[in-house]
């Protein structure tokens, strides 16, 4: 199968601004086209089967329109194949509700007859209807609840997000579920099939092709009284991030495609770039398949306060402004430099600006969807959940405010609105079954106190009320002043834009080994030092013994290096990296040796100790693990926990810790990542860091091995009040 690729260009977005589903994109089904043989045509019922099957009382069929887009865009032969796959399938009266729409939207003659039959529609909005609607994972209703309103976990074709959100059909006395506000979910929903599912919908699914801050002054305009946010739009056009030409006005990284060199030498031949976006190769243990993002996208996510919150907004800022709320523009300016007084006076559009930092701090540069702001997959919280009530589920990322980066954090503790996860908070610190939450935090509003936006996803990424102003100042630098645990898939805002980050494969099938990898020069803070280095960001896998199932990885004689994500302020702190040594003799080999090195400026790198074999299981006399269970085995309460300690505190001076206590692995028996002597934490440096500085940290390969696979599951940046405060660290 052979598709045209088209790519979304500023210039044809807006020659059809005013057109609903008319953009001209394209992303292919990357393993039917690249790997033609690679499935197999089902005995049993396709996606394909059940819509040509699915008829009406009159046996006429339900969904013979659609069809007719799925093949005239050639899509239909590969719903039957083998794999795993969310088909969004609006019926015939949907479609001719679409069409009649169009019509009436249209003044001109000539573009009212484009939809006068879905036969005459041009082929460019047929491709995008038809890859709005078919999702890449399978995603089952039963599986969604009132936490995963706002977007749904897998992207579509399209690489957008579709929001998902929960309605009472008064109409009909039922529960009713809704794709991006309109589209509703109809016979309850997941009919499932041999190769994914499909979810009758009865309206054609809608998606902006605005940029964010257009996309928000035109829901500004349309917004109900208490949920305008004109103040923060005027803020984005001051500063010049929400201009054309400023930050906000990039989606699609056009130096990409100039990039021709090979990626990689003999060492991975198969892996020679070939033109091709999606290559085999094999790890020994599955069958993975690579894939180059077909483009780069630069996307955002925003946290945006309304012009009601930010009038009744009082604080010792506003007090000391003179301010007794926050009414307009020029307002707003005179709080941030309050805030923020070095920055005071200086041109609104520098980075250095009292109003840019403020405005900076409240985007990230990456669309975050609600389901992957931080790990609310039921198939991931059931393996954390025993561990609520003592840390939140939590992600790091560093904002669009220079060397500055927040907190976002979902408590599963059962004193959190019952423990469902449904509350997200910004820079939130402690938690209240163990009565330590010392930082409430900033809490992101649900999709259900936005129900009259329609969609809160715009065409470079999305945006989220806050119940306040997020800022950087002394409060969340001391919110911030904790473990800083970040995952290796959240370390490159390309992992997250390019749909890397958050895939699960959940039944193991050979269609959801797709890993990812990364055009040296266009993924951001990581470099690769020499071409025996290959970059992957690898799906998830509920049976892996790492934290949260989530894994990326350099593999063979690589030396790379990584930017560190910034400290929030001066200080010493602990550098620890995750390890795992793997359980089988084979396994082993592949971890290899590794000097790590650090510098400040890229260039001139110091190393860290000697070389770590990351092929050693922390029982090794030279770490001196020895399980919890073991050591209180035979003893008082009391003298089972000195124990522990004095076996950790001896790991910790040859510089190791165990593996995380919040986290175990059901799909293998349940044990705790603690309990796990081959999982481990290894202390890379003790040092002083500085706020506002660059560090970054080289791993290079030292052992004569192609099959070195170094696994970058977490990094942790800890500073010494957690690590050698009053209170000792906890083990989770």
């Amino acid at each position: 199968m052979k598709i045209n690729k088209r790519s979304i260009r500023k210039s044809a977005i807006a020659a059809v601004a005013t057109v609903l589903l008319g953009i001209a994109s394209s992303c292919t089904d990357l393993w039917s086209e690249q790997h033609p043989g690679t499935f197999y045509i089902s005995d049993g019922k396709t996606v394909a089967n059940f819509l040509e099957e699915y008829v009406d009382e009159d046996g006429q069929q339900v969904f013979s329109d659609f069809i007719y887009i799925l093949k005239k865009m050639n899509l239909w032969e590969d719903l039957k194949t083998y794999g795993d796959r969310t088909v969004f399938a609006p019926d015939n009266k949907a479609i001719s509700e679409y069409l009649q729409e169009r019509q009436n939207a249209e003044k001109d003659a000539t573009n009212k007859a484009l939809f006068n039959s879905i036969t005459t529609v041009p082929d460019s909005i047929l491709d995008t209807i038809a890859r709005t609607h078919l999702c890449r994972s399978s995603i089952y209703i039963k599986d969604l609840n009132a936490a995963a309103e706002g977007t749904l976990p897998s992207s579509n074709m399209l690489d957008r997000y579709l929001t998902f959100s929960i309605d009472y059909d008064s109409a009909n006395d039922h529960i009713a579920y809704y794709i991006n506000q309109l589209s509703q979910i109809m016979g309850g929903g997941d009919d499932s099939t041999v190769n994914g599912v499909v979810q009758r919908i009865n309206h054609v699914i809608s998606q902006s092709n605005q940029y964010i801050p257009g996309y928000l002054k035109y829901q500004n305009a349309k917004a109900d009284k208490g949920h305008e946010a004109n103040i923060f739009y005027e803020a984005l056009i001051v500063t010049g991030l929400g201009l054309d030409n400023g930050e906000l006005g990039k989606f699609i990284d056009d130096d990409y495609h100039k990039y021709h060199k090979p990626q990689y030498d003999s060492t991975f031949a198969c892996l020679e770039y070939t033109g091709k976006v999606a290559v085999e190769y094999s790890t020994g243990n599955e069958d993975e398949r690579v894939v180059w993002p077909e483009e780069r996208y630069f996307k955002y996510t925003l946290f945006v306060v309304t012009d009601t919150i930010l009038a009744h907004y009082s604080d010792k800022y506003t007090s000391q402004a003179g301010l007794n709320g926050i009414d307009s523009l020029p307002d707003l300016i005179k709080y941030a430099e309050e805030v923020y007084p070095e920055g005071k006076g200086k041109d609104p559009k520098d980075p250095e600006s009292s109003i840019y930092k403020l405005v900076s701090y409240h985007i990230l540069p990456c669309f975050l969807p609600r389901s992957l702001m931080n790990f609310t997959d039921n198939r991931i919280v059931k393996d954390y959940k025993d561990y609520a009530a003592h840390c939140d589920m939590e992600d790091f990322y560093e904002t669009l405010h220079p060397y500055a980066i927040m907190r976002i954090s979902t408590p599963y503790d059962s004193k959190v609105n019952g423990g469902n996860g449904s509350q997200i908070y910004i820079n939130r610190k402690g938690t209240l079954s163990d009565n330590n939450l010392a930082y409430k935090g900033i809490r992101i509003w649900s999709a259900n106190e936005t129900k009259e936006i329609k969609t809160t996803d715009a065409l470079n990424g999305g945006y989220y009320y806050v119940d306040s102003l997020l800022l950087f100042d002394d409060h969340t630098k001391s919110a911030l002043t904790t473990r800083i645990r970040v995952m290796g898939n959240t370390l490159s805002p390309d992992f997250i834009n390019s749909g890397a980050r958050g895939h699960m494969n959940v039944n193991k099938q050979a269609v959801d080994y797709r890993v990812y990898s990364f055009k040296d020069g266009f993924c951001k803070n990581f470099k690769v030092n020499n071409d025996q280095s290959l970059l992957v960001v690898r799906y998830q896998m509920d049976v892996w013994d790492i934290y949260m199932h989530d894994e990326m990885n350099i593999r063979g004689l690589f030396d790379f290096t990584l930017r560190l994500p910034p400290v929030p302020k001066d200080g010493t702190y602990e550098i620890r990296i995750f390890g795992n040594a793997q359980a089988t003799d084979a396994a082993k080999k592949t971890r290899g040796i590794v000097q790590f090195l650090i510098s400040e400026d890229g260039e001139n790198f110091t190393p860290l100790d000697i070389p770590v074999d990351m092929a050693r299981a922390s029982d090794h006399p030279l770490i001196g693990y020895v399980k919890d269970e073991d050591l209180k085995k035979d003893k008082s309460e009391e003298e089972g926990e000195k124990a522990v300690i004095a076996n950790d505190k001896a790991m910790r001076n040859r510089g190791y810790m165990k593996a995380p206590g919040n986290f175990k692995v059901s799909a293998t028996g349940g044990t705790n990542l603690r309990d796990n002597k081959n999982v481990f934490r290894k202390i890379l440096c003790t040092q002083q860091f500085r706020a506002g500085q660059d560090y970054y940290l080289r791993f290079k390969q030292v052992k004569d091995s192609p099959e070195s696979i170094c696994q970058l599951n977490f990094i942790e940046i800890v500073p010494k009040e957690v690590f050698a405060g009053n209170i000792p660290e906890d083990i989770y």
